[in-house]
């Protein structure tokens, strides 16, 4: 294994316990489900980073991810990669992979959904759902920043 890392990695599954894995429980937010433990249909959830801890992982994830920075920047480990996520970022996350956050800023901020793989397929009712949405496959770019083009 790498330097570092223990060979036990945690994995996690999205279910009702999963929203406590990353809060400090010190304080409330008032946004989406992070102060539930309730998932839409048993496998998705909404969450901001608001009261994260300061590290999460290595743990294996059971669940898409897609996170947006709203403020400030961070590390992120994703499988073999790392980056450093800032502001108007997307950061995308697949079953099975290995994943840590670090070193985020006193201002890091970002919304992230987590889904499990019935959810999407089951909402969508697309039998090829990964090839028409290829965010949602390994072969895709997992940290980018968004351009934005101005209307001036």
């Amino acid at each position: 294994m790498f330097k570092g890392v223990s060979s036990e990695i945690k994995v996690y599954a999205l279910d009702t316990s999963l929203h406590r894995l990353h809060k400090d429980s010190k304080e409330a937010s008032d946004f989406g489900m992070d102060n539930t433990n309730e998932l839409i249909d048993n496998g998705f959830g909404l969450y901001s980073t608001a009261n994260t801890k300061k590290s999460i992982g290595p743990i294996k994830t059971e669940y898409y991810r897609i996170g947006l920075i709203r403020a400030g920047g961070a590390e992120y480990s994703i499988g073999l990669e790392t980056f450093h996520a800032v502001r108007n970022t997307i950061v995308l996350g697949f079953p099975g992979q290995v994943f840590s956050l670090q070193n985020p800023d006193d201002d890091f901020f970002a919304y992230y959904m987590l889904f499990s793989e019935r959810f999407i397929g089951e909402s969508l009712l697309l039998k090829s759902y990964k090839n028409q949405f290829p965010f949602l496959s390994y072969a895709g770019v997992q940290c980018f920043p968004l351009a934005f083009v101005s209307s001036q």
